[in-house]
């Protein structure tokens, strides 16, 4: 994927296509309303976790994983949305 101008988004390696991400939470969070509350943040371990997003409509729950750097960037990143 690139930017208007031509240039690639992301350095290739494990990167999120930001324009695929974006679509993909703004459906979820267009379905799922209002936000209410955000939970805990629950590490799994230094690199990993989720947490949930309490809605007008449901849950969202986002998972993530990290990569293992000084600045760390998002390698990995699940956003679910669980209908009440």
């Amino acid at each position: 994927m690139a930017y208007p101008d031509g240039t690639y988004m992301g350095d290739g390696f494990g990167d999120i296509k930001e324009n695929k991400l974006w679509y993909k939470e703004h459906l979820v969070f267009n379905e799922a309303g209002d936000i209410l509350k955000v939970g805990e943040l629950n590490p799994s371990n230094q690199l990993r976790g989720y947490f949930f997003i309490e809605t007008k409509n449901g849950r969202i729950g986002i998972a993530f994983t990290l990569t293992p750097e000084r600045d760390p960037k998002v390698q990995k990143l699940q956003v679910v949305f669980q209908k009440t």
